[in-house]
């Protein structure tokens, strides 16, 4: 998961060379883009008194950094709390812990510390902060931060060297000699990340199976208790009807009794095993791999308007309107069906869920799609209610639906999710309710890699 973005970040050349400002600045990028972060922040010591926010990277590139400096008593504060962890969190059911901080909001994020030390001692910190419904990072996500921040020690370490040592061949010494217990660290934290994505990968799946199972069972044995109900009812009334016959006192009244019972029993056993046979039919979308047809390189702009003009049936009893802003000459790789079934179940999601309960005039839907690098970006965002930020971190769970009373089956953006990472191979985040007018997803997607 992490393995790649670690490895480029510990073979940049700015560590060797001692360029901390260089290196500073790709680390943040990294953080802020690998663990979706709010913003991330270097903290190091200007002075024997006095901590500076020194480096800042956010998500928000108009934002301004705020962030007052930090004297040597409240850092004291900090190495204290740390003294028996790697790393701290802090979050608004324990800002107190936090005050040492000054004027860095910690109620309204999630604020995550890890310490850049220098012979053991402390000389500052990593900041990272994001918002309080996204999920706490994981154990490999800790990892892979701490490792990129001891890799910052090394190149801070390596610019101090650079500025004491006078002759040129004590450097290329001093360089050499810090570049072999680099590479064992390196080597030594490679291992450890490795370690804790495999162990924190297995919990998971454990975890997923648990999920899935009592999810299909809750989900499945309700309308089939539902139609061996109905059935039971049809059988005790062929019964009767059976021992009227045999005692010849079949007349109308009996025959009559045995339709009015019969065919609406009969009724809610096919509703009922048809909803059994819909609902494994959804599960089974979640995982397969087979079907929506293989890759191949398409124009993205006629793919969703055609897409739109097809599933005209879906929203237009929500009177919805598209906004659609996707470049002419857009084209990527990509496996078109899968695509497809992505924005469909976008679409009914947002009719489902976002204009029901709506108060908005107009239904509107915003589809934006661009490229940035070799990633292309699909910005999707509707008007309606919006995703509650307290349930954004489950909806992608399968079964998992605010809308059970009416139908929801919990399924949809599963499906979605699992598409998009499993069969195109990329990522999918929903961005913040207070940064959004309704619902509103981003997906990356590789270029030309499926």
């Amino acid at each position: 998961m992490y393995t790649k973005k670690l490895t480029r970040l510990l073979d940049s050349e700015y560590i060797q060379q001692g360029d901390v400002a260089s290196y500073s600045t790709l680390l943040l990028e990294t953080l802020v883009q690998s663990l979706y972060l709010h913003d991330a922040s270097l903290w190091l010591a200007v002075s024997s008194d006095q901590i500076d926010c020194v480096g800042y990277q956010t998500i928000s590139s108009d934002e301004a950094k705020l962030f007052s400096p930090i004297d040597k008593l409240s850092l004291d504060q900090f190495a204290q709390q740390l003294s028996k962890s790697s790393h701290l969190v802090y979050a608004y059911n324990n800002a107190e812990n936090a005050k040492w901080m000054g004027d860095v909001d910690v109620t309204h994020y999630r604020a995550i510390l890890a310490p850049v030390k220098l012979h053991g001692q402390l000389n500052g910190f990593i900041m990272l902060r994001q918002k309080p419904h996204q999920a706490t990072p994981d154990s490999a996500a800790i990892q892979f931060v701490i490792s990129t921040v001891f890799a910052l020690g090394a190149t801070i370490q390596t610019a101090q060297q650079s500025l004491s040592l006078d002759s040129p061949s004590q450097r290329e010494l001093q360089l050499e000699q810090s570049v072999r217990e680099h590479n064992k660290g390196i080597k030594e934290m490679l291992q450890n990340l490795e370690k804790a994505q495999n162990y924190q990968v297995e919990v998971e799946k454990m975890e997923a199976l648990g999920k899935l199972v009592a999810g299909v069972a809750h989900e499945v044995n309700t309308p089939l208790g539902v139609a061996m109900t109905s059935v039971s009812i049809v059988d005790e009334q062929i019964k009767k009807l059976e021992r009227a016959y045999q005692n010849q006192q079949l007349d109308e009244s009996v025959f009559v009794e045995f339709l009015e019972s019969s065919i609406p029993a009969i009724n809610m056993t096919n509703t009922n095993l048809e909803r059994a046979a819909l609902l494994v039919q959804q599960f089974k979308q979640t995982s397969d791999n087979e079907g929506h047809g293989t890759a191949e390189v398409v124009f993205f702009k006629p793919l969703c308007e055609n897409l739109i003009a097809s599933i005209a049936p879906l929203y237009q009893p929500y009177d919805v309107e598209f906004m659609v802003d996707i470049p002419e000459a857009l084209k990527l790789e990509t496996i078109p069906g899968a695509v497809e079934q992505i924005l469909t179940n976008f679409i009914n999601n947002s009719c489902q869920h976002g204009f029901k309960s709506s108060q908005e005039p107009h239904n509107l839907v915003f589809i934006k799609v661009f490229k940035v690098d070799d990633k292309v970006i699909i910005d999707y965002q509707d008007n309606g209610v919006g995703i509650d930020d307290a349930v954004a971190h489950q909806v992608f769970t399968p079964f998992y639906t605010t809308n059970r009373n009416q139908g929801g089956t919990g399924l949809g953006l599963s499906i979605v999710y699992n598409l998009v990472t499993q069969k195109l191979k990329g990522d999918i985040r929903i961005v913040e309710q207070d940064a959004s007018i309704g619902a509103h997803f981003q997906i990356r997607l590789p270029i030309n890699a499926v």
